[in-house]
């Protein structure tokens, strides 16, 4: 088994709560991805299609640290959804995307790829309610 193989089952365990028996390391959370095509009427868009996608992911606030360092584009509400890389769904073509955890909808502010080698590993999603 190779390195990036292990590496990947430990981050599915996690994901999945499947690492430490008895632990819930994740949440479930519905990633709305909307086109990036559609019609502008009066400043406001309408995409041709949304995409609905039940995910499983780790909600971490930001540090106080990331929050001053960000030059205020954090905000102290501001979360981190952390997800696996899903085939077909493309997480960088991200304006207008959102996140809904707990019946509470996240913009997708910006979207970080997390690498393993040439291996996209993690999918970072900033999010603000």
């Amino acid at each position: 088994m190779t390195i990036l193989a292990k590496v990947t089952s430990i981050r599915d365990q996690l994901l999945n709560n499947t690492l430490i028996t008895g632990e819930e390391l994740s949440v479930d959370i519905s990633y709305k991805s909307v086109g990036n095509t559609g019609s502008y009427s009066n400043g406001s868009f309408s995409p041709s299609a949304t995409t609905t996608t039940a995910l499983k992911a780790i909600k971490t606030p930001y540090t106080l640290e990331e929050i001053n360092a960000s030059g205020g584009m954090v905000k102290g509400t501001d979360l981190k959804f952390l997800i696996a890389p899903i085939d077909g769904v493309d997480f960088r073509a991200y304006k207008n995307d959102e996140v809904v955890y707990q019946g509470t909808t996240f913009q997708v502010i910006d979207v970080t790829m997390s690498n393993f080698g040439p291996t996209d590993f993690l999918v970072i999603l900033h999010c603000r309610s």
